[in-house]
């Protein structure tokens, strides 16, 4: 195999959810891309992961069909300061980290790979078990 490090391997430019996304857009975008995790950059500016069984444990708890709309309608930031949603930790991972190192830490939970710039973090893509197959 050639890849050496996560830069060969990663998917590029990944969809994201963004904090100000209401739930309904970012479940149509997990349905739609068959995807059991969005890259979300949370207050802090720390990349971390956003699972659908995050999401339906939150939309379990609607009772009628008129509150599931109202909690398909509220912003991710608003359900992460409540606790109605929880992020979870991922390992992130510069692109030219060796890739046998960065298949050591993909478990059932995707990797993201990112750049510092400054005391920030930009997302440059994501690398999954799929990705290592």
């Amino acid at each position: 195999m050639s890849a050496k490090v996560a830069g060969d391997l990663m998917v590029e430019n990944p969809t994201t959810a963004e904090l100000w996304h209401n739930i309904a857009t970012i479940r149509r975008a997990m349905l739609v891309n068959a995807f059991s995790y969005l890259p979300v950059q949370d207050g802090s500016g720390v990349w971390k992961l956003l699972s659908d069984a995050s999401v339906v444990k939150y939309l379990r708890g609607a009772s009628t069909a008129k509150d599931r709309s109202e909690m398909l309608g509220k912003p991710l930031h608003k359900l992460l300061e409540g606790r109605g949603i929880e992020l979870t930790v991922c390992s992130r991972f510069s692109e030219d980290k060796n890739i046998e190192d960065v298949s050591k830490a993909v478990t059932h939970v995707p990797v993201l790979i990112i750049e510092k710039v400054g005391n920030k973090e930009r997302l440059l893509g994501i690398l999954s078990a799929f990705d290592l197959i």
